[in-house]
Parts: structure tokens; C-alpha cells; sequence
């Protein structure tokens, strides 16, 4: 019977093998060097985080929501893998939930401008216009480095404004 550490250095050796797969475009193969990761050691967020990736681009949401959701759990403060919840909430159409991924993301790092960047694109699909909506826009935009988004942002201020302020008359 191997230690715990040898199992968790043999784990580390599958993820950079992954890593090296994924790497050359072999995503099959990066699949099951994640799994044999997983097997030898639950532990490894990034295992995890990475074997969800893959399950995204392959469609099969609800398997990448489960292995973000351990990757989230085995690392409170990363805001990876709940963004990553997020877009995969949003490619399965599931606007509400993805908005309370991105948001989960946010409390660990207000600034993940991913996490920004979907929560925007949500709100603007679930046309909310509430203050909560609009700070976390105003936010962006004093971080937002993209032309293109801080130009989705301003756009969704306006909006946001524009409806609250109707709403107050």
C-alpha cells in the first residue's frame, strides 16, 4: 500500500501528463490521465477544475458542474472554478443559475473580471436592473481593460439606469 503522499505525487504526475495531452489537442487521453489523478487522490483542486474543462467543451455539463463544484469546495478562494459553474450554467441555458455562480466567484474575488463578464452577460439576459446589478457594473467598468466589454458595460449602466430610475418616478 502506497502513503498518501506517494499517492498524491503519482496524482501530480497524471495532471501534468493531462496537462501535456490537453496540450498536443488529445482530450481523450487528457480525460483519463484526470480520472487516474482522481483516483490515486481526491485532493488536487486543479485536477478536478482542469477534468471539468474538458467535460464543458465536450457538452456534458452536469459532469462539469460536479467536478468545478468539488474543485470549488477542495479551494474556497479560488474564483475559478465557480466562474467556470457559471459558464456552464450559461451554455446549458440556465441563466439564473449561472448569475449566482458568477456571484459566488465574486465573493471570492471581486475582481475576477470573468466572473464579471458573466454576471454581466446574465444580468443582461435576465434583464435585471437592481443596484446590486448596477454596482457590480460600475465595478467593472473601473477595472475592465477590454474595449469591447467596457462598451458591453456602458451599455448595460445605461440600461440599468435607465430602468431603475423609471421605476423610482
Amino acid at each position: 500500500m502506497h502513503s498518501e503522499a506517494e499517492r498524491r505525487a503519482e496524482a501530480i504526475r497524471y495532471v501534468g501528463k493531462a496537462q501535456e495531452a490537453t496540450k498536443k489537442g488529445d482530450n481523450d487521453e487528457a480525460l483519463e490521465f484526470y480520472r487516474q489523478a482522481i483516483q490515486l487522490t481526491d485532493s488536487l483542486d486543479t485536477a478536478w477544475n482542469n477534468l471539468g474543462v474538458l467535460l464543458l467543451e465536450e457538452k456534458n455539463y452536469q459532469a462539469a458542474i460536479f467536478a468545478f463544484g468539488r474543485a470549488a469546495d477542495l479551494n474556497p478562494s479560488d474564483p475559478r472554478p465557480m466562474t467556470n459553474i457559471g459558464i456552464a450554467y450559461s451554455r446549458a441555458g440556465h441563466s439564473e443559475k449561472a448569475l449566482r455562480a458568477f456571484e459566488d466567484a465574486l465573493l471570492r474575488d471581486p475582481n475576477w473580471l470573468d466572473a464579471l463578464r458573466g454576471a454581466g452577460k446574465a444580468t443582461m439576459l435576465l434583464r435585471i436592473a437592481d443596484d446590486k446589478a448596477l454596482a457590480r457594473t460600475m465595478h467593472a467598468l473601473l477595472i475592465e481593460p477590454d474595449d469591447e466589454w467596457r462598451a458591453i458595460f456602458e451599455r448595460e449602466k445605461f440600461r440599468i439606469q435607465r430602468m431603475i430610475d423609471s421605476r423610482e418616478r
